[in-house]
């Protein structure tokens, strides 16, 4: 599948700003710094763009820039501040429900939240998102499923009518056999 590229590059920068602004919020758990890494990585891609817009895929070159800026944001947060805080993304119509999605996306391993938010935030392919990530497609299905399962099974989803794990509020009272 070809990329369609523009030729004018803010054109380009309007096209990915906000799907790599989530997706990043989503794998730094951070909008501010989401949209902030977002801005770094198109701002790099305008130096570069009579080089980037030849590539065969210049949307998967922004998002392997803005994905490595945010592995060096959180590597640095790890060695100075253990543990940091979350601030939540995205807009949703219902508070509760985004508050619920946000912990389980949250509570699931880096790599698996990052190759989520690239596939179904950013909506890349599994080639654009193996790109980003550095890795191989069948690596980037191989998340998705893992983090797909874990998202079922995940305690922040048990209201969903599609999950397998019991709520935990039911007020059904046990029979003594």
């Amino acid at each position: 599948m070809m990329q369609h590229i523009p030729d004018d590059p803010e054109a380009f920068c309007r096209q990915h700003w906000r799907p790599l602004a989530q997706s990043l919020a989503v794998y730094t758990d951070d909008v501010a710094l989401g949209q902030d890494l977002a801005q770094e990585a198109l701002a790099r891609v305008l130096v570069r763009w009579s080089r980037v817009r030849t590539m065969r895929s210049p949307g998967g070159y922004a998002y392997r820039i803005g994905v490595n800026l945010a592995r060096d944001v959180l590597r640095e947060r790890q060695r100075t501040r253990p543990g940091g805080g979350a601030t939540g993304h995205a807009e949703a119509q219902d508070p509760t429900t985004r508050m619920s999605i946000d912990r389980a996306l949250a509570a699931l391993p880096p790599r698996q939240r990052l190759a989520m938010s690239l596939r179904h935030l950013a909506d890349l392919s599994v080639a654009q998102t193996a790109h980003a990530m550095g890795c191989r497609p069948g690596t980037v299905k191989a998340l998705c499923h893992q983090a797909a399962a874990n998202l079922r099974t995940s305690p922040q989803l048990d209201w969903h009518p599609a999950s397998p794990v019991r709520p935990r509020d039911t007020h059904e009272v046990p029979i003594d056999e």
